[in-house]
């Protein structure tokens, strides 16, 4: 099985495990999305190709493999890199108590 439909598998049966609604994105390299917040902990694996993430003065560059776990009105800016990227992400709405976290899952 490829390395991409291994990754895609993991992500999705979290959400579903977890029943989160979610969704898959992808992007060519160097769009960025300003800084913005979101009501809401937001969890994003990345499955292919890299992303930058800018948070309190900090870059943190999550690649195929790694998940991120942003807490509710976390201030932050993304940037693709090269390669693109291609992302599968959902909302915990009812998460009280959150921290920002980069872990790998594969």
């Amino acid at each position: 099985m490829h390395l991409k439909s291994i990754n895609e598998s993991i992500a999705i049966s979290w959400f579903k495990e977890h029943n989160v609604d979610f969704h898959k994105w992808s992007n060519e390299s160097n769009i960025v999305y300003e800084y913005h917040e979101h009501n809401y902990h937001k969890v994003l694996f990345c499955t292919q190709g890299s992303i930058n993430f800018y948070i309190n003065s900090v870059t943190y560059t999550l690649e195929a493999g790694d998940r991120l776990d942003l807490p509710k009105l976390t201030l932050h800016k993304a940037m693709i890199l090269d390669g693109g990227v291609t992302c599968i992400e959902g909302a915990l709405t009812t998460l009280k108590d959150s921290v920002l976290k980069i872990s790998k899952y594969v």
